[in-house]
């Protein structure tokens, strides 16, 4: 055997070897079971509950059916801490922030106490007072957490000073989403739903106190920023600090549709709110399988077409040299008529069909 001969040779013998080693791991690693998490044992308002352990108090309160307020807090985010309104008391211990706080094995918690409403009802004045109160005049109003929050706690008009130093402009120049950051209670939501459920990182917080801020990009705005449109700040946004037009010209819509966008094949469930038949505003499906929450700029946004007056809301023939309307069965038996028949007299290789994941589903 020549020595390249026996290089090969040990080459592939290796080669096989090592192949053998990767397959054998892999094979343990498969057979490896993962050790069930640990419980705890916790109680929440003299229910007794059990958790793996480092799981968080909000999420033993949710388990028992119960709630606390939540301003900064999304379940499509990580928690985050900032606005302290879940604040609940331990017993034996200072009141910690449910939402991110994990919880201790043997603790016991409660949601309500008249210490809790007191330091729920400081907070929410705290906040308050540096948030316009025309509530009337504001697009979120009835669905505003904030203005929930302050009803919840029993805040009709708070005690501090408001200096209205805290009045930036408002900012219209993008066409999907408007700022009006006088409102911006600064819980960073937009910013982490850039950050987490986008990955896009175009959103930040700037300055401190009265001067707190989003900022998009460098300071640019929106339209300049290198921002996709997605909406995923919109979406979160409690107390509408980010808007979009549809809202501020239609006010809350009466229903909601899901169905499944129609602008490409990957078929992302979107939810349609509508009011008098006329599309308000359009946000992803929280169930939605192929877009896990998510939607591209031309679904949330780019919805004007459903009422545009060139639209076609019926099949239509040509006759004559002129289109008429039709029904669909009459529509779709012309179809099968004239493709059926060139297939009869071409063969059926003179019939193809064109579909890809860059037409719409009505295209395909």
């Amino acid at each position: 055997m020549s020595v390249i001969q026996g290089s090969k040779h040990a080459l592939l013998e290796d080669t096989q070897s090592a192949v053998e080693v990767g397959e054998a791991i892999l094979r343990e690693r498969q057979k490896a079971v993962e050790p069930a998490p640990k419980r705890v044992t916790v109680s929440v308002d003299g229910q007794t509950v059990k958790l793996a352990e480092g799981d968080t108090v909000l999420d033993a309160i949710k388990s028992i059916g119960k709630s606390v307020p939540t301003l900064c807090y999304s379940d499509r985010m990580k928690p985050f801490g900032a606005c302290r309104t879940c604040l609940v008391e331990v017993t034996g211990r200072k009141p910690v922030a449910a939402c991110h706080t994990p919880v201790m094995d043997g603790a016991s918690y409660r949601t309500s106490s008249p210490l809790i409403s007191r330091l729920r009802r400081n907070i929410t004045e705290l906040i308050v007072s540096d948030h316009p109160l025309e509530c009337l005049d504001c697009t979120a109003n009835g669905r505003c957490e904030l203005q929930s929050l302050a009803q919840q706690v029993g805040l009709r008009t708070p005690r501090y000073e408001n200096p209205r130093i805290h009045s930036p402009a408002d900012d219209d120049r993008h066409p999907f989403i408007k700022v009006e950051m006088d409102k911006c209670i600064g819980c960073a939501r937009c910013v982490r739903a850039c950050d987490e459920i986008q990955g896009s990182f175009i959103l930040q917080m700037s300055g401190r106190g009265y001067d707190t801020k989003v900022i998009a990009g460098n300071d640019t705005g929106f339209e300049e920023a290198d921002c996709v449109s997605c909406g995923q700040c919109v979406f979160e946004c409690p107390v509408a600090a980010l808007e979009e037009p549809g809202t501020r010209d239609f006010g809350l819509p009466d229903e909601t549709t899901t169905t499944t966008c129609s602008y490409c094949g990957v078929g992302c469930a979107l939810d349609v709110h509508t009011k008098d038949g006329q599309v308000v505003s359009i946000t992803p499906s929280e169930s939605g399988s192929a877009n896990h929450g998510h939607t591209c700029v031309k679904g949330r946004f780019a919805h004007q077409f459903a009422h545009s007056d060139d639209r076609l809301r019926t099949p239509l023939i040509k006759e004559n040299g002129s289109f008429r309307e039709a029904t669909w069965d009459e529509a779709l038996d012309l179809v099968v008529s004239k493709l059926g028949g060139i297939a009869r007299t071409h063969g059926p290789e003179a019939v193809s069909v064109i579909s890809s994941s860059r037409c719409t589903n009505e295209e395909n």
